[in-house]
């Protein structure tokens, strides 16, 4: 699978926490300024990891809600930020916040296309390929080829990953072409002058083996049928091997062509003998392009992406959301009776089982976690976490009530 590579940042733009620091001074004071070092460093911190190329999809997304809530608290901070892609030569330059989520929503949607292709399930490839798509989508100019181009290309990935699955399994061959075809058409509108040679090798071979796959299936809907139709069995394996004859192979998936090419030649000269000794059914020299409608079954999806009211799972600025400090009390005295609530709840809940009990109930979840990572990776480590995080809470309210084993 094709990976479209991250932005970058520019070398000349520092991080933020000089900046922040000062903001966080003029509109807070010193006092303030100093007591929140701490969560600056963090902040800055967050920010060089998700800046660097290979930065995790659920890293990204913790900085994202850093800044959304960032942007919530100082409306005015507005830093010098400039990212660059090698796709992108002409691209108009944004300052500020805005500028850096536009570049964290297209290596967010980099990272997705390249858990996608590394990925063994093919059912979470092609979630992957969807949200990149959903993402390409949704940011930059519509109006660019080549965010037209780089959605195509996340869908026609997905669209193939659901071949890949049809065609390991009992599909009917009409399906797969249909199928086959749909990926096919996807690939055809990934093409894009502008784009480097790799690309543009990569597109047009999968247009062609896509292709040729759809011909090789819709030959195969024929056998047994009807014996006047082994013609147009035959005419579309010729169509399919005429095709792979003329593809330019990309180095990455030469191995795979070859198998598919030498599939097709034994499966003609199998239906080619029978002709000529049995059937002789005279062969369609003309043939269409597409053998079927196509068959689509992938479509935009965007993430869950933090909101502007997304809570956080710590939110390092929360305190300097608001200056008057009888709000800020308020908001002080509810988290804690929020905190107090759910500590009332987990000892209740401990007067009813034991330690050893809730291990094995926790166990047992973390296995049944198994079938949401394979749905929903980034849902599962999340849940991961709750998982330790409630383990370790228990173990310690545990010991002071005596109900360890």
């Amino acid at each position: 699978m094709f990976c479209v590579p991250r932005k970058i940042i520019h070398e000349r733009c520092s991080g933020w926490q000089s900046g922040l620091s000062e903001t966080v001074a003029r509109v807070h004071g010193d006092a303030v300024n100093a007591q929140f070092s701490e969560s600056l460093k963090k902040f800055n911190f967050l920010q060089i990891s998700c800046r660097r190329q290979n930065a995790p999809v659920q890293q990204i997304l913790d900085y994202l809600g850093q800044i959304m809530a960032l942007q919530t608290t100082f409306p005015g901070f507005s830093p010098q930020v400039e990212w660059s892609h090698r796709y992108q030569t002409n691209e108009r330059r944004k300052r500020g916040i805005a500028a850096e989520q536009d570049a964290l929503y297209f290596n967010l949607a980099s990272s997705y296309m390249e858990e996608g292709a590394v990925m063994n399930d093919l059912k979470t490839a092609c979630h992957a390929f969807q949200y990149a798509a959903g993402l390409f989508q949704n940011i930059g100019d519509q109006d660019s080829p080549l965010f037209s181009a780089l959605v195509a290309l996340c869908l026609a990935q997905a669209q193939e990953c659901f071949c890949q699955m049809a065609m390991s399994k009992d599909t009917t061959p009409s399906l797969v072409a249909k199928m086959c075809i749909q990926a096919a058409i996807y690939y055809d509108q990934a093409r894009y002058s502008a784009l480097p040679v790799d690309w543009s090798l990569y597109v047009n071979c999968k247009k062609d083996l896509l292709t040729a796959l759809s011909h090789q299936y819709r030959g195969r809907t024929y056998k047994g049928t009807n014996d006047q139709e082994i013609g147009l069995a035959i005419a579309h394996y010729r169509f399919a091997q005429k095709t792979l004859e003329h593809m330019q192979c990309f180095q990455e998936i030469v191995n795979y062509a070859n198998s598919v090419e030498t599939s097709v030649t034994e499966e003609l000269q199998e239906l080619e003998r029978d002709n000529n000794q049995i059937y002789h059914v005279l062969v369609p020299r003309e043939l269409e392009k597409a053998p079927l409608n196509p068959a689509n079954m992938v479509e935009l999806v965007m993430p869950d992406l933090p909101q502007d009211d997304t809570p956080l799972e710590y939110d390092l600025f929360e305190d300097l959301h608001v200056k008057d400090p009888v709000v800020k009390l308020e908001a002080v005295q509810r988290r804690a009776k929020q905190a107090a609530t759910k500590l009332t709840a987990i000892q209740s809940l401990l007067t009813q089982f034991t330690y050893g009990e809730y291990v094995d109930i926790l166990d047992r979840a973390q296995k049944e976690d198994t079938k949401l990572h394979i749905q929903d990776p980034e849902r599962s480590r999340t849940a991961l976490r709750f998982y330790n995080s409630f383990l370790a809470l228990l173990w310690s309210i545990g010991n002071i009530h005596g109900k360890r084993e």
